[in-house]
């Protein structure tokens, strides 16, 4: 869709895509299309997220989950991104109930290479450092990354790098982050992928603060020299 689009390469601002969203709504949530309604609504969760209002995303996310009619693919799209949104919520407990959920769903029809796997396992050792459990993030990183390499699915290995690389920071670990976030721009030059705009697509996914996390833009402001 290209409201979409438009609002995750920085052509619009989330209040300006928010509104526009609003103004197609009927159209979208009276489509008897159950991918069409989840679209929309998981869209409207993200613009409403980047606005701050994280009460207002959660109920367009559960609205979402609702809306599925029972698709197992989107529902569990869904799951992992109440998780993710909880752990930003700090939440933390709510947010590992929806991954383990999700774990246990994906183990019973999923191979650990697939993307919604290695999606879901990624979210989860990016929530674990939002809860500050910082060797517990690691390992998971660390284990979502091999089955990247195994399966060949950069976008998945280029986002759990990037938090990896916050994660080595915050256990002093200096040597390791870098080479994380060196590793995090080779694998963004290799898919296409504007540095600054990682962090923009699926924002409800990844990191959102950087007054907390700075080791990323503190790394691409060295990178980038005086």
């Amino acid at each position: 869709m290209h409201w979409q689009a438009r609002m995750w390469s920085g052509f619009s601002a989330p209040g300006e895509v928010e509104r526009n969203l609003e103004l197609i709504r009927s159209r979208f949530m009276t489509s008897s299309d159950a991918w069409d309604r989840w679209l929309f609504l998981l869209t409207m969760a993200e613009a409403t997220f980047l606005r701050g209002r994280f009460d207002a995303a959660m109920q367009l996310l559960n609205q979402a989950y609702d809306a599925v009619d029972g698709d197992f693919m989107l529902t569990l799209i869904v799951l992992y991104h109440q998780a993710a949104l909880a752990s930003v919520q700090g939440n933390y407990v709510f947010s590992r109930s929806r991954l383990q959920h999700t774990l246990d769903t994906l183990d019973v029809v999923a191979t650990p290479s697939s993307t919604g796997f290695l999606q879901m396992r990624y979210v989860h050792g990016r929530n674990e450092l939002y809860a500050k459990d910082y060797p517990e993030a690691r390992r998971l990183l660390v284990a979502v990354i091999a089955d990247c390499d195994i399966s060949g699915n950069i976008g998945v290995k280029m986002s759990s790098m990037r938090v990896l690389g916050e994660v080595q920071l915050l256990l002093e670990c200096k040597s390791d982050s870098d080479h994380s976030f060196a590793q995090t721009v080779e694998l963004c030059n290799e898919a296409g992928m504007p540095l600054e705009l990682l962090d923009a697509s699926k924002p409800l996914l990844k990191i959102n603060n950087d007054e907390e996390f700075p080791g990323w833009r503190t790394y691409l402001r060295a990178r980038a020299g005086p």
